[in-house]
């Protein structure tokens, strides 16, 4: 039997309170690796001992197999609905979604329906299971709830309930310190089209791999974490294969797997990267959720994306515990920070959306010391920290290809937050202008002009 946190406990309670008041549907929102299996799970025996019947829907073999290595702690017996599987007679039932929807007019209703990543609940697929169970009790689990373009999920559910934030897991140690090593300034993404919220997968795989601001991910594991476990999250399952040899050409064991590897295959890979027998782990959309590795150390972000909801879940999958490491290395090769902050900002999540409500905002110009990779704010020509000296030079991208910054996430905190006190104070287009060339933006009226008529909006 496992031991519930004390931050578990209380998101429990506060569930339960919930449905005991009438509520029916709720979302349960807490960060990656924070046990929200362990919580639901717990939910789902002390529902069982009530003798109700719950289904816990999930729509990947790896989740499945997680929630019933957790069902098996906690002594629940279980079924699988799955291809894998057959029907069994089981009050609690692990299903696959795609399973699930094609069995629907066969199944007794359920008197409870968990949705682990619940972020997907919108799909279609999903929403038929809504539909079809109307009478049931909802629980959705997720770390991050909204989609790419920042839609939220309040038509699914009426209550959000907040687990702990990953700051305070940091604090307590319940999840891992990170170090994140950023480059200067952000990829070139003009004239990239968007499509369900995030850029167009072909053209920015052609951008990616054409890039020469994205950064050596060879070299930098090499220099500062040889030996080290680490996942690669890449554009596309050719992008992953190219990494994956770039590594073995470096004399490091590294593979990459995709949604066509075969179950047996992607479950031993991830055996090997937590024995050590493999460092590099290299995919694209496959280890961006319901990844569970705690042994992983380190994280090259290869892949721009629009979506907060797909950078935190790819920050995530490293921030787990684990015995022997003390910290994990974030390398943000694209500029992900840049747009959507550090892993551990707090955020007003809510079931409106959280990225689709808030402003655009942009963060101060920053410079990389040459001598000992501090960022600090582009206006000081010194580095504060080892006082290096730094030449002035113009503005060009490919300036500083293939490095990467260290980031000192309370400065960065502090230097967003002045940016965007400096950006509220500007009250006309002149002003806004004159900060925008203050900044050293390239085409500071356009950038005004968008913040302008952004506000007139509001």
């Amino acid at each position: 039997m496992l031991t519930l946190r004390g931050y578990q406990e209380e998101a429990i309670a506060r569930l339960r309170s919930n449905y005991q008041q009438g509520v029916r549907s709720q979302l349960l929102v807490s960060p990656t690796g924070s046990g929200k299996t362990v919580m639901f799970t717990a939910m789902t025996q002390s529902a069982m001992k009530r003798n109700k019947r719950i289904w816990i829907c999930a729509h990947r073999v790896e989740l499945l197999d997680q929630i019933g290595d957790t069902l098996g702690a906690f002594d629940v017996p279980f079924g699988e609905i799955s291809p894998r599987a057959p029907a069994t007679k089981h009050a609690v039932q692990v299903a696959s979604v795609f399973s699930l929807v094609k069995r629907l007019d066969t199944m007794e209703a359920p008197d409870l329906i968990v949705f682990d990543e619940a972020h997907h609940c919108k799909a279609n697929t999903w929403r038929r299971i809504f539909e079809k169970a109307a009478n049931a009790r909802f629980l959705g689990v997720t770390a991050t709830p909204e989609l790419p373009g920042g839609q939220g999920l309040a038509d699914l559910f009426d209550v959000m309930v907040l687990g702990p934030t990953p700051a305070e897991l940091i604090r307590q140690g319940s999840l891992s310190r990170y170090e994140l090593f950023r480059p200067p300034s952000n990829l070139n993404l003009k004239g990239l089209v968007k499509r369900g919220g995030d850029w167009a997968i072909k053209d920015l795989d052609e951008r990616v791999r054409g890039s020469t601001i994205m950064g050596d991910a060879l070299s930098h594991y090499q220099t500062h974490c040889p030996d080290k476990r680490a996942l690669a999250f890449c554009v596309s399952v050719k992008h992953a294969e190219e990494v994956a040899k770039a590594f073995r050409d470096g004399g490091i064991a590294a593979t990459s797997i995709d949604g066509t590897t075969a179950p047996e295959i992607r479950k031993q890979a991830v055996k090997d990267l937590a024995s050590g027998e493999l460092k590099v782990l290299t995919s694209c959309d496959l280890i961006s959720e319901g990844f569970d590795c705690p042994a992983v150390e380190a994280a090259f972000l290869l892949r721009p994306t629009a979506s907060l909801a797909l950078y935190l879940q790819q920050c995530g999958r490293t921030l787990r515990v684990n015995e022997g490491k003390d910290r994990t290395l974030i390398f943000d090769h694209a500029g992900n920070s840049h747009k959507h902050g550090l892993p551990d900002d707090d955020r007003d999540w809510s079931l409106d959306g959280y990225a689709a409500k808030r402003a655009k905002q942009d963060t101060v110009a920053i410079r990389t010391c040459k001598s000992c990779y501090a960022i600090f704010r582009a206006p000081m020509i010194a580095c504060p920290y080892c006082h290096t000296v730094m030449p002035v030079k113009d503005r060009q991208l490919d300036i500083q290809a293939g490095m990467l910054a260290k980031v000192d996430p309370e400065q960065a905190r502090v230097e967003a937050k002045q940016a965007r006190r400096q950006q509220g104070s500007t009250k006309t287009m002149e002003q806004l202008i004159a900060l925008g060339r203050q900044r050293g933006y390239a085409h500071p009226q356009a950038w005004a002009y968008h913040v302008y008529t952004a506000r007139k909006g509001r």
